[in-house]
């Protein structure tokens, strides 16, 4: 048998339908490892799963507080080099990965160094986007990419510990909201 329990801020989400919904408290919250721990331990949970960025940063500190892993993340420097774009950007150069570049001239991307989900996301395609843009945000903490027009694609994968690859799905982002994918197509 299996129980499933999502770690939310009020009972009313769609989960409630599949599972039991666990009331928490903010990802930002100074207690949170603290009853997240006590919640894990009460109900005895196994495995924990992240869907949000702010719970994937507590991952590698809920396994380390239970002296076990119940999930399946990277550690913390990891999860810094990827959250953070320009970070994420200069280990793939230094590891000599394609990806795409960092310029400044038109048209271009603008998105923020961290983040998800598409959110503060700009195509500038002329001067006149870019001046209206930089009048909204602090360009510092943001990346600029060349604009290409294409097919989205997304990879997920798997690597132990010992940095082996045990799997990786290449996925085609066919319909996305808000950043989020709505629909996608496995490409073997």
């Amino acid at each position: 048998k299996v129980n499933l329990f999502s770690y939310e801020l009020n009972r009313k989400v769609p989960f409630k339908i599949v599972g039991k919904v666990i009331l928490g408290k903010k990802w930002s919250d100074k207690n949170i490892l603290k009853d997240l721990y006590e919640k894990i331990r009460t109900k005895k949970i196994s495995l924990l799963i992240a869907c949000v960025d702010q719970a994937t940063f507590l991952l590698p500190k809920i396994n380390k507080l239970l002296k076990q892993r119940i999930s399946i993340t990277s550690n913390i420097k990891t999860l810094n080099t990827v959250y953070d774009k320009e970070n994420m950007f200069y280990f793939c150069k230094k590891n000599k990965i394609d990806t795409i570049s960092i310029k400044k001239s038109i048209p271009l991307i603008i998105k923020p160094k961290t983040g998800s989900a598409s959110k503060n996301f700009y195509i500038i395609k002329n001067k006149k986007d870019l001046k209206k843009i930089e009048k909204k945000i602090n360009l510092n903490k943001f990346i600029f990419q060349e604009y290409i027009l294409g097919k989205e694609y997304s990879v997920d994968c798997y690597v132990s510990d010992n940095k082996k690859v045990i799997f990786c799905v290449p996925r085609e982002r066919i319909k996305v909201f808000q950043g989020e994918v709505i629909s996608t197509k496995v490409i073997k």
